[in-house]
């Protein structure tokens, strides 16, 4: 199964789907390298006018594979310099991305997957959608999406919201700065074409 599903438009609109609905799009290291070379193509590409990044089934992104996360923590330390080398390089491509990139999320953001809406241009949050960098609560410093999250809303409520490891909702959201525009439930889409 592909974890990354593609789809172009004749008229420049790439969308990227994160496409392992069963773990809520988590992301283990094979798919953060098909972000990252996903969104490498995608800047190289002259006919790309705006990428759509949206996550298949019930949830945007919950972040990092538990599992994955357990056999990092088992690997060797120059293997841990790899992994948070790729989970670098993922965010450093979806961020310099220079077309606009337009995040449609629904369910939750969870931890890594807030760290790819703090990288969009445009947020389009369904509004029953939950945002938190819950590994806080386990003791996990949100580094390698902190720099993406600063830059979204200020170090002050990026502070506030990795501390508390709290989830909020999309107002909530949207008065921090994290999301854009909020559509009514399942209607993102139809809130994405009018944008």
């Amino acid at each position: 199964m592909d974890v990354i599903l593609k789809n172009q438009s004749p008229n420049g609109v790439l969308r990227l789907i994160l496409n392992r609905p069963k773990a809520r799009n988590a992301f283990n290291h094979d798919m953060l390298q098909k972000i990252r070379t996903s969104f490498e193509e995608a800047a190289a590409d002259p006919g790309i006018r705006v990428v759509v990044l949206s996550g298949a089934g019930t949830h945007f992104c919950a972040g990092g594979d538990i599992e994955w996360m357990k056999s990092v923590l088992a690997a060797s330390p120059e293997q841990k310099r790899v992994y948070a080398s790729d989970i670098s390089r993922m965010y450093q491509a979806v961020y310099a991305l220079p077309q606009p990139l337009v995040a449609q999320v629904q369910g939750g953001a969870m931890g890594g997957g807030l760290g790819l809406v703090c990288c969009a241009d445009i947020v389009v949050s369904d509004s029953t959608t939950r945002y938190a960098l819950s590994e806080t609560r386990l003791g996990i410093v949100p580094a390698a999406i902190s720099p993406y999250l600063v830059a979204a809303i200020g170090s002050r409520k990026a502070s506030q919201l990795a501390l508390s490891g709290s989830a909020i909702g999309a107002e909530t959201a949207r008065n921090l700065g994290l999301v854009t525009h909020i559509s009514s439930t399942g209607q993102a889409d139809q809130a994405l074409e009018e944008e």
